[in-house]
């Protein structure tokens, strides 16, 4: 048997490559003849009804079932084939030939190595976990696009790296102000920086700065782990409530007001504490920027002794002064 298969790879090298698929499609083929040539006969049986009457009832189920499974061991056979054979679908579905490639068929095999790629082993790793990480940093701000607020323990999970790795990562993107933290360390929360909330909170702080001193400022809050509130800033006078929205369409007054009464309910979590209300709308078009301050020109609150206050801003007027800023800061 080994001086039939060294004939046959120094005859046909390519052949010994397929000898043990070759040992098992004859094995199967084979059994599959075999199964086929024994299975049971049809078992007739007859059944006298009358002397003159009778009843013939043929039994082949058994004879059905051994040729079927001799029929599938033969195209099992063809399934082990299917590469060589060029079978990529059956009864009108089929599918694309996914292989790996082989490197002897890849072009420029022979050309040096690249002067940017490290030779040596420290340096290439080195690269490679920067490279990881930078990939790391673009996932999460994938993340963060798509309105999620993280913390390190989602990052963590959504990564696949130790708290600390994740830790690391959030810092250096909030380093690079590309991240905002809130309620670091203990109950730190990341957002998108450039978010249409944190601008329009950006501007509000800094027109709250002009008039009052700012104590402490914590956004993305829940209240009695109940109540949900964008902002929470802490004046020398009294606490400021702030929710921001986004405004895609006209809205009713009707709209405006449940904005409004929701703000309200919350401050009543705050006894005995000046609150003022600040709810915030972010206009996406300069049209409907217009339109939505015309609106609430007309509309007066009830609010009791709780400060209520409307402001629209306009989303394109927001990024270009958050540009501003971030080009006066780099100059």
């Amino acid at each position: 048997m080994n001086k039939l298969i060294e004939y046959v790879d120094k005859k046909w090298p390519r052949v010994t490559l397929f000898v043990p698929r070759i040992k098992i499609t004859l094995v199967l083929l084979l059994a599959a003849l075999l199964i086929y040539l024994f299975a049971p006969h049809k078992q007739t049986l007859i059944i006298q009804k009358t002397p003159s009457e009778s009843l013939t009832i043929q039994i082949d189920k058994l004879t059905t079932l051994f040729r079927s499974l001799s029929l599938l061991l033969v195209g099992f056979c063809f399934w082990l084939w299917r590469d060589v054979l060029k079978i990529t679908g059956a009864f009108g579905m089929s599918w694309p030939e996914v292989t790996q490639q082989d490197p002897n068929d890849r072009d420029g095999g022979d050309e040096p190595p690249s002067e940017t790629v490290p030779q040596d082993i420290p340096s290439a790793t080195t690269q490679m976990r920067q490279v990881e990480d930078q990939a790391r940093k673009d996932q999460v701000i994938e993340m963060v696009t798509n309105g999620r607020a993280l913390n390190v323990s989602v990052v963590a999970h959504e990564l696949g790296i130790t708290r600390q790795h994740a830790k690391t990562i959030l810092y250096i993107l909030t380093k690079e102000g590309r991240l905002r933290c809130d309620g670091f360390p203990k109950r730190a929360l990341y957002t998108q920086a450039d978010s249409l909330e944190n601008l329009a909170l950006d501007q509000f702080r800094k027109n709250i700065e002009a008039n009052h001193k700012i104590i402490s400022e914590r956004r993305y809050v829940r209240v009695s782990r109940i109540y949900e509130v964008d902002a929470i800033l802490k004046t020398d006078d009294s606490v400021h409530l702030v929710e921001v929205k986004y405004v895609r369409k006209e809205i009713s007054p009707d709209t405006l007001d449940q904005w409004t009464m929701q703000l309200l309910t919350l401050a009543a979590q705050f006894p005995g504490q000046s609150t003022e209300c600040h709810l915030l709308l972010v206009a996406a078009t300069p049209e409907l920027s217009v339109s939505t301050r015309n609106l609430t020109k007309r509309i007066s609150f009830d609010s009791g002794k709780t400060r209520t206050t409307v402001e629209t801003y306009d989303l394109e007027e927001l990024k270009r002064r958050a540009q501003n800023k971030a080009l006066d800061s780099t100059a």
